[in-house]
């Protein structure tokens, strides 16, 4: 089923969205509210996305959906979050290395590239173990804060 009429038959929205804080939630749920449009809030949220592209997109999918929006995942509070960003850092520092052509340290620059990569990877699996955890909360919280969704006997999402 395509991802917009998932959202259509959904009761809220929980994006993935890494280094969330309460300005970007609010944005979120402003553009579902209709109060903003998709345009207006990828500038003003350009400043927390790498991937502005697939942002515009959700964002356009959301507006006037009237669907609240919370996020499960890690928040700009999260302490893993900057070890991620550190990670990351760390695959671009590797990668420019190894591609700057010097042959001396190419087996040596080739296995610094895998363990960032890897690293990369157990970050990942990390932050998706506690999406996972926190999704339950999320939920909680969402039915505590809109009264109309106690009545369902499941919730989409």
């Amino acid at each position: 089923m395509p991802t917009r009429e998932l959202l259509q038959k959904s009761d809220i929205f929980i994006p993935e969205h890494p280094d969330w804080n309460d300005e970007i939630k609010s944005i979120y749920n402003d553009v579902s509210k209709g109060d903003i449009g998709p345009k207006e809030a990828s500038r003003k949220l350009r400043k927390y996305t790498s991937f502005p592209t697939f942002e515009r997109a959700q964002l356009e999918m959301l507006y006037s959906s009237k669907k609240p929006v919370y996020f499960a995942d890690l928040s700009s509070n999260d302490s893993e979050m900057n070890a991620i960003f550190e990670s990351i850092e760390d695959i671009s520092d590797a990668g420019q290395i190894l591609m700057s052509g010097d042959e001396s340290n190419f087996r040596e620059s080739v296995s610094e590239f895998r363990a960032a990569i890897s690293n990369f990877a157990i970050r990942q699996r990390k932050r998706e173990r506690q999406i996972a955890r926190n999704l339950k909360g999320t939920l909680e919280l969402a039915v505590d804060e809109n009264p109309e969704l106690k009545e369902k006997k499941k919730l989409m999402y």
